[in-house]
C-alpha cells in the first residue's frame, strides 16, 4: 500500500487552532501526519484535536521564553520534520499609529517565529532534513491602509526566510525553506463584507495550494496567482498611483 507524503511525519503547526492552521492541521492530520498544534486558545485546541487522534494540541504563548522551553520537550520525543510557521495576528488601532500594537503584532508574527526557527534549526541539522514553511503575505511587497503593523511584519518574514535559505544553502545544510505570499483569505483577518470579502479565496483552496507546494518542495507558493501578479504591479508603480489604488480600499 503506497502512503501519502505525510504519512508518519512530525509536523508543526504554530497558530493551529483556526483559520489556515486548522485547515493545515486537518488536512496533514487526514494524510497520516502526526501534526503538532500550537495556540493559545485551550478550547479552540481541544475541539481541533477532537477531530483526528493524529492532532496533538499544545496550548502555548509563542511570543514566551516558556515557548522555547516547550518546544525542546516536544522534539525530545518527537523530532520535527516539517514546521510551518502560520502564528499571526493583525491589529486595528484607534490611533493613526500605535507603538504597542505594533510591538504586539512583531512579537507574534515575527520573533514568535524566531524563537521557533531558533530552537528547531539544531534538531533538523542534526536529523539531516527539514523543512521550515514561512506564512507571509503578498501585503509583505507594498503598504495598505490599517496595515501598517502587519504588512511591515510580513515584510520582515519575507526577508528573513530568504536570508535564511541562503545561510542554509552556503552551509550545505539539507534544510528546505519555503515562503508562502497568500492574498486574501476569508479568515477573521478580513471583513465579511464588501470588496475585500468579495476577492477572498476560501481557506481550504489556500491550504491546499500550501499543501501541494510543501510536497513540490517548492520555495516560493503564490496564491492566487492573478492576485501575484497585480501586487507585483502595484509594487512597482509610482507612488501618486500607488495610493490612488490602495488608500481606497481597507485590508
Amino acid at each position: 500500500m503506497k502512503h501519502s507524503f505525510f504519512h508518519d511525519k512530525n509536523i508543526l503547526i504554530t497558530g493551529a487552532s483556526r483559520g489556515l492552521g486548522r485547515e493545515l492541521a486537518l488536512h496533514c492530520a487526514s494524510q497520516g501526519a502526526r501534526v503538532f498544534a500550537i495556540a493559545r486558545d485551550e478550547e479552540k485546541l481541544r475541539l481541533l484535536a477532537a477531530t483526528s487522534s493524529h492532532i496533538h494540541p499544545y496550548v502555548a504563548d509563542i511570543t514566551q521564553a516558556a515557548w522555547s522551553d516547550q518546544l525542546r520537550r516536544i522534539l525530545h520525543e518527537y523530532p520535527i520534520d516539517i514546521a510551518i510557521l502560520n502564528a499571526g495576528i493583525k491589529e486595528r488601532s484607534e490611533h493613526l499609529f500605535s507603538l504597542p500594537s505594533v510591538e504586539r503584532t512583531f512579537a507574534v508574527n515575527v520573533f514568535g517565529a524566531c524563537r521557533t526557527v531558533e530552537v528547531l534549526l539544531p534538531q533538523m541539522r542534526e536529523q539531516q532534513h527539514g523543512h521550515l514553511v514561512f506564512i507571509s503575505s503578498m501585503g509583505a511587497h507594498h503598504g495598505m491602509v490599517q496595515a501598517s503593523g502587519y504588512n511591515a511584519s510580513k515584510a520582515a518574514l519575507l526577508n528573513l526566510a530568504t536570508s535564511l535559505r541562503m545561510d542554509l544553502v552556503r552551509e550545505k545544510i539539507p534544510i528546505t525553506v519555503t515562503v508562502v505570499e497568500p492574498g486574501l483569505f476569508r479568515t477573521s483577518m478580513i471583513s465579511s463584507k464588501g470588496l475585500m470579502n468579495w476577492l477572498a479565496m476560501d481557506v481550504s483552496a489556500v491550504s491546499k495550494r500550501i499543501i501541494k507546494g510543501i510536497v513540490r518542495g517548492e520555495e516560493k507558493i503564490v496564491c492566487p496567482k492573478w492576485m501575484s501578479f497585480m501586487t507585483q504591479v502595484i509594487a512597482h508603480v509610482p507612488g501618486r498611483w500607488q495610493r490612488m489604488l490602495l488608500t481606497r480600499v481597507k485590508s
